[in-house]
């Protein structure tokens, strides 16, 4: 499902933004998850527990097992694409769906 779909029904997903600090503090979309891209490799943990904790920004617990059953889909943006094609290409061996 295209996220246009899932922000038009107001259904649940995680955003997670990838650009630079300064692109982030001038304009992002409510809701979106600043992780630039260069720090994705290190916060990839982060991300798999906000689409398990139902897109809770409070990323610090570890996700109980009954969180498992219900993962949302992870969404990436940034500028012109490029990044979040990067982004959406980094390993994610702990996440059961692809960024």
């Amino acid at each position: 499902m295209h996220f246009s779909h899932r922000l038009c029904c107001a259904s649940s997903h995680v955003l997670v933004d990838v650009r630079r600090p300064v692109q982030f503090e001038i304009c992002s979309l409510p809701g979106s998850v600043h992780i630039p891209v260069a720090d994705l490799p290190s916060q990839l943990s982060r991300v798999v527990s906000l689409a398990r904790r139902g897109g809770s920004k409070d990323a610090g617990d570890v996700p109980s097992a009954a969180d498992h059953d219900a993962e949302l889909p992870v969404y990436v943006i940034c500028r012109r694409g490029v990044d979040s094609v990067k982004a959406a290409l980094q390993p994610v061996s702990t996440a059961t769906s692809p960024l």
